[in-house]
């Protein structure tokens, strides 16, 4: 998710699986630690209120489990969690979270190793890379009909004035490599009405938004690129079911 210095031409565009080694370097990829931390307060605040004990929950993108963390974290019971991710190098964060409840499932995000109406809770935290019909159709797919999906992403308006400022691609990320490269990664944000509308296509619907501002961060590094065209949110969630 960082965003790094302006090219002039565009930055080879690669997967997750080629920056995971060092994503989750905080000193030297701190935004994506704010991210993290950002998206943990909107997940946690809507696990709170959710019922688990008897849930069968995936977790879709999620490299080192923050749905595997925040449950641990609160004692909060649950009958299994499937954590995915696309990319190998990134799952294998998660290996430490594997037990008799929790399994590890190599997995596109448009494309989930689950039957019909089988998953009562569906995590997705900073999505953005996946955030496209094809993957809400799949969450439709999953979902039991009294299920519910949680989904976050860096928010619009930070990542509109940060990519313009930086004649940024719209739909892809910067990403600096710790050798100096500067590499591209997949990253649709919409604003909260072209979120829904995608959402409504997919047969779903929003029934809560929350943002988390920069001020709330209790990080001892903050990203200097947050401070770049920061609106009022950092990160944005959403509490999704079907319409």
């Amino acid at each position: 998710m960082n965003t790094e210095t302006a090219k002039t031409s565009l930055p080879e565009t690669v997967s997750y699986e080629d920056i995971a080694a060092e994503y989750y370097d905080s000193q030297h990829h701190p935004t994506c630690a704010n991210f993290r931390e950002a998206s943990a307060r909107i997940i946690s605040a809507w696990l709170e209120k959710l019922e688990t004990g008897q849930a069968e929950i995936c977790e879709v993108g999620a490299g080192n489990s923050l749905a595997a963390e925040l449950l641990h974290a609160s004692g909060k019971p649950y009958k299994k969690l499937a954590i995915t991710d696309k990319s190998p190098s990134m799952l294998a964060f998660s290996a430490h979270w594997a037990n008799d409840r929790t399994v590890l499932k190599l997995s596109d995000a448009a494309r989930l190793p689950f039957d019909s109406e089988s998953v009562d809770l569906l995590i997705s935290s900073l999505g953005d890379p996946y955030n496209d019909l094809n993957f809400w159709k799949e969450v439709g797919r999953v979902l039991k009909p009294d299920g519910h999906a949680i989904f976050t992403t860096p928010s619009h308006e930070w990542s509109v004035n940060f990519r313009s400022k930086l004649n940024s691609e719209k739909l892809s990320a910067e990403f600096e490599l710790k050798n100096g490269e500067t590499v591209s990664v997949p990253s649709f944000i919409y604003s909260r009405e072209q979120q829904a509308d995608l959402l409504k296509q997919a047969g779903l619907q929003i029934l809560e938004y929350k943002g988390v501002p920069l001020a709330e961060l209790s990080s001892e590094k903050i990203s200097p690129k947050l401070l770049i065209g920061n609106g009022k949110y950092i990160v944005e969630g959403y509490l999704v079911k079907k319409a």
